[in-house]
């Protein structure tokens, strides 16, 4: 029996597992997690039938890999070759709560312009609505004042994570 194979079973018969680590967030707030959550349900008590609430956000996706650790004999290297260049995507979406219909755009760059198209694309899918809530982060293309400008003559109606219940 190799060492490896020794010390593995050593760890079985300890009660140790081998298994992925979990991710938590690192500044989850249970107070702020609360007051979003009855924030939320206090809109979708009191909004018509008819106005959607989306979540929406935008994601920047690399393509290359991503290192990370492991077992490697000392004295010794592991490679993993990368992609050339640094072209990442620039997503920006939204999904209904209720359909779970999605709007995505991919755009050169995510930017107040681009989450104005995202905007027209989700008011064209709701003509008869009154209002349609957009629940997102507090990124700066979504608070910026070319967006806020949009808004003010939009029926769409915004909340930003960060300040859910002001």
């Amino acid at each position: 029996m190799g060492i490896h194979q020794g010390i593995t079973q050593l760890l079985c018969r300890m009660g140790y597992v081998y298994k992925k680590l979990k991710l938590v967030p690192g500044k989850a707030d249970t107070e702020k997690q609360c007051a979003f959550v009855e924030c939320y349900e206090e809109l979708k008590a009191s909004k018509a039938p008819e106005d959607p609430i989306y979540f929406m956000d935008a994601t920047h996706p690399h393509h290359n890999p991503v290192t990370s650790y492991g077992w490697i004999k000392r004295g010794q290297d592991r490679e993993i070759r990368s992609n050339i260049g640094r072209q990442r995507l620039n997503i920006n979406g939204a999904i209904n709560t209720v359909s779970l219909q999605t709007i995505i755009r991919y755009d050169d760059t995510i930017n107040a312009q681009s989450t104005i198209q995202l905007f027209q694309q989700i008011e064209a899918h709701h003509p008869t609505a009154a209002h349609i809530y957009i629940i997102c982060d507090n990124a700066r293309y979504y608070r910026s004042q070319l967006v806020n400008d949009y808004l003010n003559g939009s029926k769409i109606k915004t909340r930003i994570f960060a300040a859910i219940c002001t």
